[in-house]
């Protein structure tokens, strides 16, 4: 199969970084809302329907809103930031089951190589995670830093990568602006 390894940079505390929500699809445009009832129910609202076979072979028709994960990654196997759209619910599990290891903990503490085997409708994906359990590089958090990535614009709209703004306030001329505010006031 197709393997990579990656770098999990993304954390939950830090929305530029990871965020969670729904996600739809109507005529070829995709929709996110946060991970909300409400954001949930935006979605399936703008949802398109689709028809599905059930378990019994029966064809159903019905709108469908999809879970997601959005994060930073840094792809160790091409060596660049890049975000992961998880919105496997197989893939979420073993990444909380990661977590929650005590061996393991704080995905971005290690490197974890992600391998696809299969296609369309049999794909699988194994995630292994890979010693040392470490801090990422400084090279890996200069180039993360250097990407600018936002995973939050996507409930604007937006792509993430190059995204994130510092919103400098222009300088301003602090004495300028009071003597325009007397000259208002005074009439001067």
């Amino acid at each position: 199969g197709q393997a990579r390894t990656i770098r999990i940079m993304g954390d939950q505390d830090k929305p530029e970084t990871f965020v969670m929500g729904y996600s739809a699809w109507r005529d070829g445009t995709k929709e996110c809302r946060p991970n909300t009832d409400r954001g949930y129910s935006e979605m399936v609202e703008y949802a398109e329907i689709k028809t599905f076979t059930d378990r019994n072979g029966r064809e159903v028709e019905r709108k469908e809103a999809k879970k997601f994960w959005l994060f930073q990654i840094y792809n160790v196997t091409e060596s660049r930031p890049q975000v992961w759209e998880v919105t496997r619910k197989d893939i979420r599990k073993i990444l909380e089951d990661f977590e929650r290891n005590p061996k393991w903990g704080d995905l971005t503490q290690y490197e974890i190589t992600v391998t696809r085997t299969g296609k369309d409708m049999d794909t699988t994906y194994s995630l292994m995670p890979e010693p040392p359990k470490e801090p990422p590089s400084d090279e890996v958090i200069k180039a993360m830093n250097e990407a600018k990535i936002d995973c939050s614009v996507v409930f604007k709209g937006g792509y993430p990568m190059g995204a994130l703004t510092e919103d400098v306030p222009e300088p301003t001329n602090d004495q300028s602006n009071m003597d325009r505010l007397r000259s208002i006031v005074t009439g001067d």
